[in-house]
């Protein structure tokens, strides 16, 4: 759970701690900006591995800040300075340190196969000189009353792979003893129901310095989270504040897996175009289908283009099991409206990831009142299987309706051939530049 601060806030509290706070700091628990270093001239940076085959289902945060912006084209992960000047929090083994953070599983729950976290070495190359993590999952808050391991241990390496991030950690642009790594871990039989967690996690290394944990940065935003930092020197489960500020931090950490069960929503007819004449009404079918594997839960809703309101959806809202369908009543209703076309759109909110939002335009043309003989210039006739219309001025639209007020046909073309038409009274609606009319034909 992340708390931000307006940012003249977050000075005053920022220098009333700094000015409050010991001078002493704990050289395992966290690295201070003190020191820069540059790109040796001609290094590039090395490429980054194959990205990951797995889908993500959890990333805590971003520590680039600048991506792209660093050495030889790299990203970087820039210290918020002032008032922030912690650039790494401990999480060695070799100091027993650890750092922790929350994340939350949904009602579906995840079946975990990897963890990744992040850490850099002060004075490394791009090669990895990371050798090991261990980690824990809590169903609570380290060091809170009742929280428990549920999963993994302080011992146990479970670090399957190392590589460079393709980012650089420091306090300006152009450092580059900080290289931060990727530290996949494989997380065997970790399956985890709805709820929230914490991760908690140590590194070893072969460097001399750290291993040290990045937190999540963001360009003017001190407090980023609400990790936790255990250390030795301590005994206890800490906040995990910045040693300058003391705004407390985020730890960046992703999770990957098979994505889990999740619905796929599908919908018929695309769009409804209506004719009705004054004081009508006529009902539509929509269709929801659901193609994926977990239940469609949506809820729909109607934007007007224009007032009044014309238009109902029944039911509202609903349930689709996966591979099923509902049938929703589209009530289209003239009453008290004057000759003209009316639009909205039918929106159908659910909980597919893809697709959370659709749309479904729905046109009402009321063609009561309108002459069949008008000043407007057009003529519509019928003879051998075909419309023909002539206009004055250039046709811009005709539409086409059976007599329960259903588009057959819309076009803008002055011959309609009719072949295919059932025979019946069919209403032609003509709109010109000089004008619209429509016309009562019997087609057989």
């Amino acid at each position: 759970m992340k708390r931000v601060l307006p940012i003249g806030m977050m000075v005053l509290v920022a220098l009333f701690i700094m000015s409050s706070a010991s001078a002493q700091v704990n050289p395992t628990a966290a690295e201070i900006a003190t020191e820069i270093s540059f790109l040796p001239s001609g290094v590039t940076p090395a490429p980054l591995p194959p990205t990951d085959s797995r889908g993500i289902l959890w990333d805590n945060g971003p520590f680039v800040t600048h991506p792209g912006g660093g050495p030889g084209g790299s990203d970087y992960s820039q210290l918020e300075n002032p008032p922030n000047t912690t650039l790494g929090f401990g999480v060695q083994v070799s100091a027993n340190n650890r750092l922790a953070d929350d994340f939350d599983v949904p009602p579906s729950g995840w079946d975990i196969d990897s963890i990744i976290v992040f850490a850099y070495q002060t004075g490394s190359t791009t090669t990895s000189t990371i050798t090991a993590v261990n980690m824990r999952i809590w169903d609570g808050e380290p060091g809170t009353a009742g929280a428990t391991v549920i999963w993994g241990d302080e011992t146990t390496n479970i670090m399957t792979d190392t590589y460079w991030s393709n980012c650089y950690r420091g306090s300006d642009l152009m450092a580059t003893n900080r290289p931060i790594m990727r530290n996949a871990c494989t997380t065997t039989g970790l399956s985890l129901s709805e709820g929230t967690y914490w991760a908690d996690w140590q590194i070893d290394g072969t460097g001399s310095s750290g291993p040290w944990g990045p937190p999540i940065t963001i360009p003017g935003q001190y407090e980023t989270g609400n990790a936790v930092q255990y250390t030795s020197s301590s005994g206890n489960w800490n906040p995990a504040q910045d040693g300058g500020s003391g705004f407390q931090q985020g730890m960046p950490f992703e999770i990957w897996g098979p994505p889990p069960p999740a619905p796929q929503i599908d919908w018929n007819p695309l769009e409804f175009i209506v004719a009705l004449q004054i004081d009508e009404t006529y009902v539509e079918i929509l269709t929801i289908y659901n193609l994926g594997d977990a239940d469609l839960d949506f809820n729909t809703d109607i934007v007007y283009t224009d007032a009044p309101m014309w238009l109902s959806v029944t039911p509202t809202s609903g349930t689709v099991a996966p591979n099923d369908s509902i049938k929703l009543d589209v009530t289209f209703n003239s009453a008290g409206l004057p000759n003209d076309t009316y639009t909205a759109d039918i929106l159908i909110a659910s909980n597919d990831p893809v697709t959370p939002v659709v749309e479904v335009p729905a046109t009402l043309d009321v063609i009561t009142g309108v002459p069949e003989a008008s000043n407007s210039g057009i003529l519509i006739s019928y003879n051998n299987g075909q419309l023909i219309i002539t206009s004055p001025s250039p046709v811009q639209d005709i539409r086409i309706y059976n007599q329960l007020g259903q588009v057959v046909e819309q076009t803008n073309a002055t011959r309609v051939i009719t072949a295919s038409y059932k025979s019946g009274i069919y209403f032609i609606r003509v709109s010109a530049l000089t004008g619209e009319v429509v016309k009562k034909v019997f087609i057989d």
